[in-house]
């Protein structure tokens, strides 16, 4: 009788092979939807990001900033 284990593991080593023979990467979008898609992706990881920045700014600035600063991000 097969255990789940070995269709497990004989599944994963399947897709893992499967994809192999083709280059496909996220970084190199070929098609012209996929150039749009990636485009937005982009803006969209960096919009993050920045937003990411200014509230962890902000919360260092709460914590460790002068008594003014601290009263102006505490007073919202």
């Amino acid at each position: 009788m097969i255990s789940w284990r070995s269709l497990a593991i004989v599944g994963l080593a399947a897709g893992g092979v499967g994809g192999c023979g083709v280059n496909q990467s996220v970084l190199n979008p070929k098609g012209p939807e996929a150039q749009q898609l990636s485009l937005l992706s982009w803006f969209l990881f960096t919009l993050g990001t920045a937003i990411l920045a200014l509230v962890v700014i902000a919360t260092v600035l709460a914590i460790l900033g002068p008594e003014r600063w601290r009263a102006v991000l505490a007073s919202t």
